[in-house]
């Protein structure tokens, strides 16, 4: 994990190109979801992941939970980003529009290839309209913010967005220095 060997080359535990020990590694990621968590349960301050799911629509159905138990059984998203309705052949954008735009459409029952999406951010599931109502079984193919809770793997593309690097590895840095007993943070890391 790039974020792991650059903490740990900010700390002065290792050079460029070196690669930290397996224990050393696990030991960061323990450290790294522990913050994470710390973070979220102390300052209610919540890490976002970005997130492409692909995801079946229903015949009929103008509207689709989204969350743990919803019709779209994965994570509540916090935020939709974007997406397009995908058939097979072709891929149709979709709009992200609010609620007085969708309270405009007169005629709600049209069916077709949805074009237009209005999200409604309510908890524990979230409600997307789709409009038109599909006609067939279609994919929707969606981009969200979601919340992120651990690292899993040491592997795996994190999906965070580029400027929470710098904060997770310096705070990672202060987490882990007084492991490291007579290791002084350089001011640039603090």
């Amino acid at each position: 994990l790039d974020l792991i060997k650059g903490t740990f080359r900010d700390l002065g535990i290792i050079a460029a190109g070196e690669i930290p020990g397996d224990d050393m590694v696990q030991d960061a990621l323990q450290y790294l979801n522990s913050m994470i968590g710390h973070w979220n349960s102390v300052y209610g301050l919540t890490v976002y992941a970005i997130t492409e799911e692909s995801l079946t629509l229903t015949v009929g159905a103008a509207s689709r939970t989204w969350g743990t138990g919803g019709n779209f059984n994965t994570a509540r998203p916090s935020t939709i980003l974007g997406g397009y309705i995908g058939d097979g052949s072709s891929d149709t954008p979709l709009e992200i529009i609010g609620p007085d735009r969708y309270a405009s459409i007169s005629d709600k029952t049209s069916s077709g290839t949805p074009r237009y999406i209005y999200p409604l951010y309510t908890f524990p599931l979230a409600t997307v309209y789709f409009y038109p109502t599909p006609d067939s079984a279609y994919t929707f193919h969606a981009n969200s913010l979601k919340a992120f809770t651990e690292f899993t793997s040491l592997t795996a593309d994190l999906g965070l967005p580029r400027e929470y690097q710098r904060v997770l590895r310096s705070n990672l840095a202060v987490e882990m220095s007084p492991q490291f007993p007579g290791l002084v943070l350089s001011p640039v890391v603090v």
